[in-house]
């Protein structure tokens, strides 16, 4: 397959060199990246945001991923929709607010209005034949996971997506995820390309000399290349010590690690301890807010989760963390980070906004700060593709994985 730009993507795909990053045009050619929307972002159940953001009937969010704008909405019934922005008459932009709360949906162009389910109820000088009930707002798939709301944009199927909530839900359960809320949420406009974005987020390897905070609270960076043979072994201890308490408060410990490698889709959860006489993740290693209602004491432990490759989740026992990913262009993605607490959690009484977001605000503006750097090295005619490390494995296994998504998708586009 080549490219209107003349690239060969199959041959890119066929010469690509095991262990080592990509060729430079999959980080900043705008054609691949057209073939990485199709091939990756619009077969991913994206998650974009929490059930508690749009609580009540006409509450609405827009949630922008590339040229696609959706509407997440609560209908009067109580149920959460999804619509694409679009107008049904000539396309304009519906919602032109990030957030709101509205009793119809009316296009600023030509006043189309559509009611909360997406039924176009008002098109004036119509022709005679003209019957509204034929036409109304594109709808989006949309599932509801615990409170976490995912959509896809593409033909909706979630046959691997309910594989993957089914492997992951035992790590979700004690968090409770539907008696939470949202209290703080930010966007990290990144100037790089989504797999650089992705790559960074993957490994540890940078972490000691590029995260010092999130060094000081976390654990498991002595198992990096830099450890001495006693940290390891004090981390090992650590571990041990905090798996015995966490299953005997009946909590989960253990990983899951599907075949990656094979057809299935990138995810994985996990739980760790984070610190020795640490409960939360925060810088002095107290806690931050009330006790997830999931979980009977606090143990210490940090919970991952990852939904695909563009959606994780970090829980603490007292507050979670939610990651999305969104590219935008060939060398633009949103780091998009979101913080929940209990939701009878009150701010200034049972918990503070600063000391619950500290470690991954201030880590991901570092990472943003990285990556950047990280893509205006890439953009250089000097760079050449570099071996990964033994400590950028998963790094690895999401360009093997990548390659063979895009590799399936070349195949279902020339046999279409």
């Amino acid at each position: 397959m080549t490219t209107a730009q003349g690239i060969d993507l199959k041959n890119l795909i066929k010469n690509r060199r095991e262990g080592y990053t990509l060729e430079q045009p999959f980080y900043v050619a705008p054609d691949i990246f057209d073939a990485d929307f199709e091939a990756i972002v619009r077969q991913q159940w994206l998650l974009v945001g929490h059930a508690s953001q749009i609580a009540e009937a006409g509450k609405y969010r827009v949630v922008e991923i590339a040229k696609e704008s959706i509407i997440l909405i609560r209908t009067k019934e109580g149920s959460i929709s999804a619509f694409y922005n679009v107008c049904r008459h000539r396309g304009s932009r519906i919602c032109l607010e990030a957030k709101g709360k509205t009793r119809f949906l009316t296009c600023p162009y030509h006043a189309w209005t559509y009611d909360l389910e997406g039924r176009l109820v008002s098109a004036k000088h119509m022709p005679d034949d003209f019957d509204p009930k034929t036409i109304g707002l594109k709808k989006c798939p949309l599932r509801e996971v615990e409170g976490l709301l995912f959509i896809n944009l593409g033909d909706g199927d979630d046959t691997e997506f309910k594989q993957v909530v089914k492997s992951v839900s035992s790590y979700l359960a004690p968090h409770q995820l539907t008696d939470c809320k949202v209290i703080y949420e930010k966007s990290y406009p990144t100037d790089a390309n989504w797999k650089l974005a992705l790559e960074n987020f993957l490994e540890c390897y940078h972490c000691k000399s590029s995260h010092p905070e999130y060094c000081s609270v976390n654990a498991h960076v002595k198992l990096s290349g830099h450890s001495t043979e006693k940290q390891t072994e004090e981390f090992m201890a650590l571990m041990q010590a905090w798996e015995k308490k966490a299953q005997a408060l009946g909590h989960p410990t253990g990983q899951v690690i599907p075949d990656i490698d094979g057809s299935g889709n990138f995810f994985g959860a996990y739980r760790h301890p984070i610190n020795e006489n640490y409960v939360s993740l925060t810088k002095d290693g107290t806690s931050a807010a009330p006790l997830l209602s999931g979980f009977t004491d606090f143990d210490g432990g940090e919970t991952i989760v990852s939904f695909g490759p563009l959606a994780a989740l970090s829980g603490a026992n007292d507050y979670i963390t939610l990651f999305s990913f969104i590219p935008v262009s060939a060398t633009q993605t949103d780091m998009h980070l979101t913080w929940l607490v209990r939701a009878d959690a009150e701010e200034g009484k049972d918990y503070d906004i600063e000391k619950i977001t500290w470690m991954w605000d201030v880590t991901t503006e570092q990472d943003k700060k990285i990556t950047n750097h990280n893509q205006a090295g890439v953009n250089s005619t000097a760079y050449i593709p570099g071996p990964y490390s033994v400590l950028e494995e998963d790094s690895a296994a999401l360009m093997r994985w990548y390659l063979k998504q895009l590799t399936k998708w070349q195949v279902k586009e020339t046999t279409a």
